[in-house]
């Protein structure tokens, strides 16, 4: 079993720096392969545990996406133990879901195999980052150096914080935290991936050849073989930024036994004698988070965050800056990268020859070089030294294609640029070109809206792929209009509101739909509740304004029918107005009358989060067959517990947390189909002493039905009894999804 202890070991990017002499990323053959609803277009890499494949999926929805398909060895597919440990990888990986940590799609089994369909990372780590800029002898920008760092510290304080749906914190913590396991993106995203060690808790039975590249980062209470919490993962964040702000390894030793020696001593060097340029608050923080006893280090990734948050450029401008390191640095691969992308987009490859580019600059010589280099591979290109003929160029009835500016430029502004370009009859992608990676020339960058930064010295290839890249985006983008049809937020709750005055209905509905809320409006009492017998609300709104209605009588006249638990009431008074006994309930709240919408909003997720006294919707034990439906597939499900608000299905598969899908069930031997589209809301592996193929429970809330489909739910609920036998199994009424 020792091949067993992380399956996801090396998942995302497995692709080294030189490949070895002979061998190289192996395309799969001609005619396409395909791995039940994936298709394969490349071998990444194979173990001991598993083979990677990057992919595509055959739905339509997700043509343009790859995934990183991890497909088990046969024979640890039939595994028992190896299934077990994969469903725990699964149920962690499922519940990770932050911009900064690399997302699980699907896990379950094909073909009798066993997989996991995660985030395909189209970029490369930051231990190869180093490392060539290392060979050129250079250091990473140290603005460049904090955003990653920053960006990996959230994921991490995410992960640490992260509770199961029954709210109990997970204590997850990552415990292989390196530079091989941050990845960066051709786009500029950062993310941390492999989770496996966290998910399985075993680092200390991997093989020693394993841990020699990264016994380095262990925490010296982790190499002693003692108990670790999230403080180890702060150590290995430490040693992590010293290596790329200073360029050289903190802890170099021959073998493994005299990293180890040198890791448990902990002793540090100033980091500023190395590099100057590290000020001496950076280096407080750095020599804090790599304090040997756990206690003297940051207690939270979020405390040390928030120290480094000074120092922080802005993340929405760093993100450019990122991939334009990246592009640079790692020239060749991202040209073979544009190649794979252009054959996957059906784009040919003399895709852009020809095209009108306009260069926006006073520099003469920038001039000359980029118009000599530009005209001798096929394109066209107008100069602009002053605005006014830019403004003509863009207005025109054949604008140019891309623009290039140079930002830096003597007497550059951003606004007089942006006004120009306003007057375009059709968007036009911009590349900026400038001195280099510091901040004030990113945020130049930012400020018109770039999607690439070229900057000192140049690369002529370099130079070519940026407009490649740039056009060949421009062109897929302007083929498919539906990308520019701008989207509502998605529902996440349907709340009634009773009232008659016209100017509040109007002033809370406008706001909390555009908050994503479905708002039903009802004048009396009565009305509001024959509406429950059709309607599921996540919340109700009470105007105590209105006539012939105490408030007193809400709470009782709402919960306490078909299915309804202590739905959230929230009763909107006038300033020193007295409410009738009943306005203090549980999960209740008074807020004045003339509250904003987004006050209100925030009121409801809060009243929807708490759970400790009950839920908005009672649960009912139930055994039907269902279905579950999503990436263009259907599979069989038993649905197990039902309320107004969502279901929960066994089934073999396991799609993640936050995934749109629909469902169906039958009520009834004669009765009509229910259908509803939802979201996963919860992921849990089989109960203990469940049978092998009752499946993992998936925890699904709904969103919206067809046809009476809620009406017929509702009237199915209100013949069980309405208190029924507590599960220890809670999956619905979850709290409300945040909009980014």
């Amino acid at each position: 079993m020792e091949d067993t202890v992380n399956l996801l070991d090396g998942l995302d990017v497995d692709i080294p720096v030189e490949p070895p002499a002979g061998t190289k990323t192996q395309a799969t053959p001609s005619g396409p392969a395909f791995f039940g609803p994936y298709q394969l277009i490349q071998d990444i890499g194979a173990g001991g545990v598993a083979k990677v494949m990057r992919a595509r999926h055959i739905h339509p929805g997700y043509a343009e996406s790859s995934f990183a398909i991890k497909i088990l060895h046969d024979e640890l597919s039939q595994n028992p133990q190896v299934v077990a440990l994969f469903r725990n990888e699964a149920y962690v990986l499922s519940m990770l879901n932050h911009a900064n940590i690399v997302r699980t799609f699907e896990a379950g089994v094909q073909d009798q195999k066993l997989f996991i369909a995660m985030e395909y990372i189209d970029g490369r780590d930051l231990d190869e980052l180093a490392m060539r800029c290392k060979r050129a002898r250079q250091l990473i920008p140290i603005p460049v150096v904090l955003h990653i760092i920053g960006e990996i510290l959230k994921g991490l304080d995410y992960a640490h914080a992260l509770l199961d749906a029954d709210g109990n914190r997970l204590n997850l913590v990552h415990r292989d935290v390196n530079p091989a396991n941050v990845f960066l993106s051709y786009d500029g995203h950062v993310k941390l991936g492999d989770f496996g060690v966290s998910a399985i808790a075993a680092a200390e039975v991997e093989k020693a050849r394993e841990l020699a590249g990264k016994l380095g980062y262990f925490a010296p209470e982790q190499l002693e073989g003692a108990e670790v919490d999230q403080r180890a993962d702060l150590f290995a964040v430490g040693v992590m930024l010293y290596e790329v702000l200073t360029g050289e390894r903190l802890f170099v030793g021959d073998d493994t036994d005299k990293v180890m020696r040198l890791n448990r001593r902990a002793k540090v060097p100033r980091p500023s004698k190395v590099n100057p340029a590290i000020s001496p608050e950076l280096e407080a923080i750095l020599l804090k988070a790599l304090e040997r006893r756990p206690q003297d280090r940051y207690e939270t990734a979020g405390e040390m965050l928030q120290a480094l948050q000074p120092m922080l450029p802005a993340a929405s401008d760093m993100s450019l800056g990122v991939a334009a390191l990246v592009r640079k640095v790692f020239l060749r691969e991202h040209l073979s990268e544009l190649q794979l992308r252009e054959g996957l987009a059906g784009v040919g490859p003399d895709r852009g020859s020809g095209q009108l580019i306009a260069l926006c600059t006073r520099d003469v010589k920038a001039q000359a070089a980029f118009n000599e280099l530009l005209l001798s591979r096929g394109y066209r290109v107008e100069t602009h030294e002053i605005a006014q003929t830019f403004v003509e160029s863009v207005s025109s009835l054949n604008p140019p294609d891309m623009i290039l500016v140079d930002v830096a430029s003597a007497g550059f502004a951003a606004e007089v640029f942006n006004g120009a370009l306003a007057n375009s009859t059709r968007l036009v992608p911009v590349v900026a070109v400038t001195e280099g990676l510091e901040p004030q020339w990113i945020r130049a960058a930012t400020a018109v809206g770039a999607v690439d930064i070229l900057y000192k010295p140049f690369n002529i290839d370099r130079v070519l792929a940026a407009v490649r890249a740039t056009i060949m985006a421009a062109t897929t983008s302007q083929a498919s209009p539906a990308t520019a049809v701008s989207e509502t937020p998605k529902s996440h709750a349907r709340v009634l509101l009773l009232s008659i005055d016209l100017k509040l209905v109007e002033r809370v509905t406008n706001g909390l739909q555009k908050r994503g809320f479905e708002i039903d409006v009802t004048p009396t009492l009565a009305e509001g509740v024959e509406r429950v017998t059709i309607n599921s609300y996540q919340a109700v709104i009470f105007d105590s304004q209105l006539p012939s209605c105490a408030a007193g009588r809400v709470a009782e006249s709402f919960r306490g029918r078909a299915g309804l638990g202590l739905v959230p009431i929230i009763y909107l008074a006038d300033a020193g107005a007295q409410l009738a006994a009943g306005s203090e309930a549980d999960r209740s709240a008074v807020r004045s009358r003339n509250d904003p919408a987004v006050v209100l909003a925030e009121t409801i997720n809060r009243l929807r989060a708490d759970i400790r006294h009950g839920r908005t919707f009672v649960r009912f034990t139930t055994d039907c067959a269902a279905e579950l439906r999503y990436g263009g597939r259907v599979f069989a499900a038993r649905a197990v517990d039902m309320s107004r608000g969502g279901v929960m299905l066994r089934c073999e598969q396991m799609p993640p947390v936050g995934t749109d899908v629909s469902v169906s069930f039958r009520l009834g031997d004669s009765a009509p189909a229910v259908e509803a589209t939802g979201h996963v809301v919860r992921v849990d592996l089989p109960t203990e002493g469940a049978q092998h193929d009752a499946g993992a429970g998936i925890g699904v809330e709904f969103d919206r039905f067809a046809g009476k489909g809620e009406a017929d739910l509702i009237h199915y609920l209100s013949t069980f009894d309405r208190r029924p036998a507590r599960r220890q199994t809670i999956i619905l009424g979850a709290p409300p999804r945040h909009s980014s």
